[in-house]
């Protein structure tokens, strides 16, 4: 029993110290928003789960921008989502989240709160083009 219990204790320890390796950095969110077309980048820092910046697009505008720590994908406060609120909900409902209320569309992604399968109080960031979980925080 206890060689299990210190296997998986290490499994979980491991498991940490993946993720945090699979984090982007700050140069490399820097980087993401240059590839993504964006001339300069300010104010980066990690912010609710994401990296959040202000960058200006080639036309000169400067918008708020958010990059995922862990796949990159960029998302820009004028996006125009792909799901409206009422979809959002459904999927997420669809997905054993309950109490889904004050949806919001925020620097390019859908941001609510809920209560997850443990009936845990969560904020939640949502993809606007499919619907997928991005952060789940404990809403405190």
């Amino acid at each position: 029993m206890l060689k299990s219990t210190v296997f998986c204790a290490s499994l979980i320890v491991a498991g940490s110290v993946a993720a945090q390796a699979t984090s982007l950095t700050q140069a490399e969110a820097q980087a993401k928003l240059t590839e993504a077309g964006y001339q300069h980048v300010r104010d980066a820092e990690m912010d609710d789960g994401f990296w959040e910046a202000d960058a200006r697009r080639a036309d000169g505008t400067w918008v708020d921008v958010r990059v995922h720590p862990v796949t990159g994908k960029v998302y820009a406060e004028d996006t125009t989502p792909k799901l409206d609120a009422e979809a959002v909900s459904r999927k997420l409902k669809a997905a054993g989240y309950t109490n889904v209320r004050d949806i919001d569309f925020d620097d390019g992604v859908w941001e609510m709160d809920a209560r997850n399968k443990a009936g845990v109080k969560v904020d939640l960031a949502v993809d606007p083009d499919d619907g997928a979980v991005l952060s789940e925080r404990e809403d405190r």
